[in-house]
């Protein structure tokens, strides 16, 4: 059984695209929907695209959530916002041959102004 390094929680914000490999197994790309959750385990890399960074929060090996757009190890790649961990299994140039960048989604609606309520006196 290949041992987990790499673990990778994602949860969408706003409907959006997403693509990964994890280690040597097959491409995958599907458009998730908000709220939802994707774990991704992988003993070697993750490489994961997602077609809005401000649609994505991922919380690699516990070590909370944060945004894409604000990981260490997210970079540009092919128009598409990209994180790779490690980041020395990134190498250069296309980190997907022959994909097309991921079609742009709306990113999340701000969050709602919360109404204050006058205290009685």
């Amino acid at each position: 059984t290949a041992q987990i390094k790499h673990k990778m929680l994602v949860k969408a914000l706003a409907d959006m695209w997403v693509r990964y490999r994890c280690d040597d197994r097959p491409l995958t790309r599907f458009m998730m929907r908000k709220d939802g959750i994707l774990v991704l385990r992988a003993e070697k890399a993750i490489r994961f695209q997602v077609s809005n960074a401000e649609s994505a929060a991922i919380n690699y090996n516990s070590r909370g959530y944060r945004p894409v757009a604000q990981d260490p190890n997210m970079t540009v790649r092919n128009s598409t916002a990209t994180v790779i961990y490690p980041a020395s299994e990134g190498g250069e140039g296309d980190l997907f041959p022959g994909t097309a960048p991921l079609p742009v989604t709306t990113p999340p609606a701000p969050p709602a102004a919360t109404e204050t309520v006058p205290v009685a006196t």
